[in-house]
């Protein structure tokens, strides 16, 4: 599944949007659940792929795409790089725990989505990452990105 059809199912499905991290608690959730169902048995057996995905909240600012690889202005350096529709997000969130080098993709004009990555082999998570939106595999079909992860707005029960 790729990011924009994440987000149209969020919408369509349970009247959110796909969820920004908001601290490292909010991260780890996503990735508990996440493990939960790589080690399911599931029509497609992701773990053929040395990774999986999930996508979050989060599409590059216009701004910080196409920048040379350094110096990197400070207005796009890290999480600041993109713009969050995730409501309850706040303004500087600190769920989004980056790779290495991560997030890369202001080099490149398609790599504007987030993605919690998992690795397969180990069935743990790896980082945070940015790649291109409308995939669904990744070229050389190393990670597949099998779900995404959906926010909606809390409803008082009475």
């Amino acid at each position: 599944m790729n990011q924009p059809d994440a987000a149209n199912y969020c919408k369509a499905g349970y009247q959110g949007v796909l969820t920004g991290l908001e601290n490292e608690e909010e991260f780890n959730y996503i990735v508990e659940e996440g493990l939960k169902k790589l080690q399911q048995p599931i029509e497609t057996d992701f773990r053929v792929y040395n990774y999986s995905g999930v996508w979050v909240n989060g599409d590059r600012k216009s701004s910080c795409k196409n920048l040379p690889q350094t110096p990197r202005p400070a207005t796009c350096n890290g999480t600041n790089e993109f713009t969050f529709t995730d409501p309850l997000l706040s303004v500087n969130p600190t769920g989004y725990l980056w790779g290495t080098s991560q997030p890369s993709g202001y080099r490149s004009a398609d790599s504007n989505c987030i993605y919690v990555q998992f690795n397969n082999s180990a069935l743990k998570t790896s980082f945070c990452d940015d790649y291109l939106c409308n995939l669904t595999v990744s070229s050389p079909n190393s990670t597949v990105f099998f779900g995404y992860a959906c926010g909606v707005e809390p409803v008082m029960l009475t």
